[in-house]
């Protein structure tokens, strides 16, 4: 899953002072069709090893994604489509890896290509989808909103601009039964979408609506039992309805998955801190530092 937008945060737990917990962050590219390699493409050919199973949110899934990605472009045997495509997906594993200066600088340049490839009489929803993201990802949110919708107009069978329209309209409008329209959408056309039910899951949670919130999200976990970041978004929809225990469950379920889950370590240690544990609250958040050098939250739950 990837990670492109910054990360929201929730009044959690109240103990000596107020800690605050951290809200896992968007994935849009997961279900990108356009991602398999062709079949005349030798398996291990650096396009494949580059786009091969979308993108995973994990941070070693990141690096690896970056550096085959990188492989890729060197080799200078990719079409100017799949140039675009590798930096949106180089781009995303840099913001995931905190890397934002040359994030942005593949991000503006999988921008130019569409610029310059989307005819505007005859726009292609696919590349409007991956122009929105990569404009969604440098927060020009108005643009990108322009993009998923425009892309949706074209074709609206396809779950992906949805998807992403939605995640925008709850992560940086806040605007949750917008977004919640959009994920319904998704689960339609798609009704095993995990990224789908995470979110509308999380914005149903956002809005206090917990029942819903947490069918979609034990679902996604049922689906999706070995992706960390469906026991993260579990778990602070627990957080949010102070069910600190299974909160704890879910986030520790999450890092045996992906023990660098920063989300995860630092929901964890507000809940060690809230039942009077120190030490081990310290110790996740002193992992959660040296994972993300730049976290605020982490430093200052801390």
């Amino acid at each position: 899953m990837i990670n492109l937008f910054p990360a929201a945060t929730a009044s959690g737990f109240v103990a000596a002072a107020v800690l605050l917990i951290s809200t896992p962050i968007a994935a849009t590219f997961a279900a990108d069709p356009m991602t398999a390699a062709p079949k005349e493409s030798p398996i291990n050919s650096p396009r494949n090893i580059c786009f091969e199973g979308g993108f995973s949110g994990s941070r070693v899934n990141a690096q690896h994604r970056m550096a085959d990605c990188s492989e890729a472009l060197q080799s200078h045997k990719l079409s100017p489509a799949d140039v675009a495509l590798a930096r949106l997906y180089r781009g995303a594993a840099r913001m995931k890896l905190g890397d934002t200066i040359m994030a942005s600088a593949d991000y503006q340049e999988a921008i130019k290509h569409y610029d310059s490839a989307i005819d505007p009489k005859e726009p292609n929803a696919l590349e409007l989808y991956r122009r929105a993201a990569a404009l969604d990802a440098l927060g020009q949110t108005d643009r990108a909103l322009n993009d998923y919708s425009e892309a949706i107009r074209v074709n609206p069978k396809d779950p992906l601009a949805f998807l992403g329209r939605g995640v925008l309209f709850a992560g940086r409008q806040r605007l949750y039964e917008r977004a919640i329209d959009d994920f319904d959408k998704v689960l339609v056309l798609a009704p095993s979408n995990v990224d789908g039910l995470m979110h509308r899951g999380d914005a149903y949670s956002q809005m206090g609506k917990f029942g819903p919130a947490l069918a979609d999200l034990d679902r996604a976990v049922a689906l999706a039992p070995d992706d960390a970041e469906a026991y993260v978004y579990r778990g602070v929809a627990n957080s949010r309805r102070n069910e600190n225990s299974k909160a704890m469950v879910d986030y520790t379920a999450g890092l045996a998955r992906d023990p660098d889950n920063v989300d995860a370590l630092v929901n964890r240690a507000a809940i060690y801190s809230t039942n009077g544990e120190q030490a081990p609250a310290i110790a996740d958040l002193d992992a959660a530092i040296a994972l993300k050098k730049d976290d605020p939250l982490a430093f200052y739950n801390r």
